[in-house]
C-alpha cells in the first residue's frame, strides 16, 4: 500500500472490513387495502459500518441465533435507512 501512497488510515471503513448484508423484516401498511392490517415485507440492509469483529463478537452472534431474521416496525427502518454509508 505504501508503494503505490495509499495510507490506510484514510481508506474507508467499508474497503478495510468488508460490507455485512442482513434481512430484516419491515411491517408496513397494505399498498392495496389501508384499512387491512399491516402486510410483513423482508428488505436487505448493507452495513458499512461493520465493527471489528474480533473486538465486537456479538455483531456476529446475533446473526446465529434460532430466529435469524429480526422483525422491524416502519419507524426503526427509516433509521437504518439514514445511516451515512
Amino acid at each position: 500500500m505504501l508503494q503505490k501512497n495509499v495510507n490506510w488510515d484514510k481508506v474507508p471503513t467499508r474497503y478495510k472490513r468488508g460490507t455485512a448484508l442482513y434481512k430484516v423484516e419491515i411491517l408496513s401498511p397494505n399498498p392495496r387495502d389501508p384499512e387491512a392490517p399491516q402486510v410483513q415485507r423482508n428488505k436487505w440492509i448493507a452495513d458499512y459500518q461493520m465493527p471489528i469483529i474480533t473486538q465486537d463478537r456479538l455483531y456476529v452472534e446475533r446473526w446465529l441465533a434460532a430466529d435469524p431474521v429480526p422483525q422491524v416496525l416502519p419507524s426503526e427502518y427509516a433509521i437504518c435507512q439514514n445511516i451515512q454509508f
